[in-house]
């Protein structure tokens, strides 16, 4: 809540207060590991690029808790390359949904998550976000085995034909690594 507008139920405060959270949470490993992609991307990417009708209908959700955001962006042919990412995204034939195939790696909060942030390029092209709920066409793996953090999840997403409904992409078609202020 501590970063969400007001309007849709968030608190609204200042990066300062946002921070010294983040801090007095950092010491509760696990926790924070949970807590910081939830909040901090997997929330931020709703807030920043959502449509109002986007906010209205998952944002209570996540910021009361109801809801953990994952965010899937890694992939095992790309690493850490944010735009490296194979798995396509094409258009269903009835127009309504991108099909989206191919595999996420390292997702935290992958195994219990409800909503999906994710990264893919619409014909193999356009880099792009897109958040929904559900998880039709999409399969977690088991949990990674970790040396430390173990008391976090962090899975494999494997995506065949999940459908991502076309009123869900965020932001811009191709504009998926632009911040919020050149978006």
């Amino acid at each position: 809540m501590i970063d969400t507008p007001e309007v849709y139920g968030g608190l609204e405060l200042d990066k300062a207060t946002s921070m010294l959270v983040a801090e007095k949470i950092s010491t509760v490993g696990s926790f924070s590991v949970t807590y910081s992609p939830h909040t901090g991307i997997g929330t931020a990417a709703l807030v920043y690029y959502g449509t109002k009708e986007q906010k209205e209908k998952y944002l209570q959700k996540i910021i009361s808790g109801e809801w953990v955001a994952r965010y899937c962006l890694t992939e095992p042919d790309s690493g850490s390359d944010a735009l490296g990412p194979r798995p396509p995204r094409t258009l269903s034939a009835d127009g309504k949904y991108y099909l989206l195939n191919g595999t996420k790696q390292f997702i935290t909060n992958g195994s219990f998550a409800s909503l999906y942030t994710i990264f893919a390029k619409i014909d193999k092209e356009h880099f792009t976000r897109s958040s929904w709920k559900g998880t039709r066409g999409a399969v977690g793996g088991g949990r990674g085995k970790k040396l430390g953090i173990r008391g976090t999840s962090t899975t494999q997403i494997v995506l065949e034909n999940a459908k991502v409904p076309k009123e869900n992409l965020l932001g811009t078609i191709g504009r998926g690594t632009r911040s919020p202020s050149t978006s």
